[in-house]
C-alpha cells in the first residue's frame, strides 16, 4: 500500500484501488468515486454532470505543468468538455479575463454565465474558495440562476 505524506486535516485520506495510490478525502462512496474511463476519483457532487475523458489526470495542469494523477491540490474539471487543472490555476485563468479551457479552447461555461461571472467575480471567487470543485460550480450555477 501507498503512503500519502500530507499535514493533518480534517478531509481523511482513503487509498483507492482503482487508481492505485491514497487520495484526499473520506473515500470511495463517501466523499468521492471512482471513473473506470477516466481512471480517476472525483467528488460526488461531481458525478451528475461528470464528463468522461479517458485517462483525463494523466497529464500536466495546463497552466502550472504540475502532474494531475498524483497531485493532491483541489482540481476544477471543465464542465462543457471534462479537462482538468488546478482550482488555483483556473481561478489564476478567470482574473485574467480567460474563459476557455486551456487545453482544448472549448468556452468553460456557456456565454450567459460567462457574462454573470464577469459581473459577480467577487462571489465566484468565494464560492470556489468556500466550496470544493463541484460544489462550488453547483453553488455559483444556483446563485447565478436566481
Amino acid at each position: 500500500m501507498c503512503k500519502l505524506f500530507s499535514k493533518p486535516t480534517n478531509q481523511g485520506i482513503y487509498h483507492c484501488n482503482g487508481c492505485g495510490i491514497c487520495r484526499v478525502g473520506q473515500g470511495i462512496g463517501i466523499s468521492h468515486f471512482h471513473c473506470d474511463t477516466c481512471k480517476a476519483c472525483y467528488t460526488l457532487e461531481s458525478r451528475q454532470g461528470h464528463k468522461c475523458v479517458e485517462r483525463a489526470l494523466d497529464s500536466d495542469c495546463p497552466v502550472c505543468m504540475q502532474y494531475l494523477f498524483t497531485s493532491a491540490k483541489p482540481l476544477f474539471v471543465g464542465p462543457q468538455c471534462g479537462h482538468a487543472l488546478h482550482q488555483t490555476c483556473f481561478k489564476e485563468l478567470l482574473q485574467a479575463g480567460t474563459f476557455k479551457c486551456p487545453t482544448c479552447s472549448k468556452p468553460m461555461f456557456e456565454e450567459k454565465v460567462i457574462k454573470k461571472i464577469q459581473k459577480r467575480t467577487k462571489i465566484f471567487d468565494y464560492a470556489l474558495k468556500a466550496a470544493s470543485i463541484a460544489v462550488g460550480m453547483y453553488l455559483v450555477w444556483r446563485f447565478l440562476a436566481s
